[in-house]
């Protein structure tokens, strides 16, 4: 549940990461904090979709500046989820937008 009292939905968690975005100047200030690497795989234009909406670009919009149909991006989007062992886009947004530097826990 969210604070307004409705439940989130993938969707929702991309546009509150598109909006946070907006408010960052350059988007390359990001490039620290995104691990791309996962990405050599993947073909081309499936890359782009992928980086597209890591950056906060809703489906519509990926479509329009891609020149694809809704339903190809979303092919992509389904073929990245699987490729990366993710069911979401929320989920597929936060696994890129994990840090490349994970610290280590030390024992106490």
């Amino acid at each position: 549940m969210s604070a307004t009292g409705t439940s989130a939905t993938p969707e929702s968690a991309v546009q509150l990461l598109a909006e946070a975005l907006k408010g960052i100047e350059e988007r390359d200030a990001l490039a620290a904090w995104i691990d791309w690497s996962r990405l050599d795989a993947m073909p081309a234009r499936q890359r782009e979709v992928v980086k597209r909406l890591v950056h906060g670009e809703r489906v519509d919009a990926i479509a329009a500046a891609m020149f694809l149909s809704r339903s190809t991006v979303r092919n992509h989007l389904s073929a990245a989820f699987r490729q990366c062992g993710v069911h979401t886009q929320g989920e597929l947004v936060r696994l890129f937008m994990r840090p490349a530097y994970q610290p280590v826990k030390l024992s106490a």
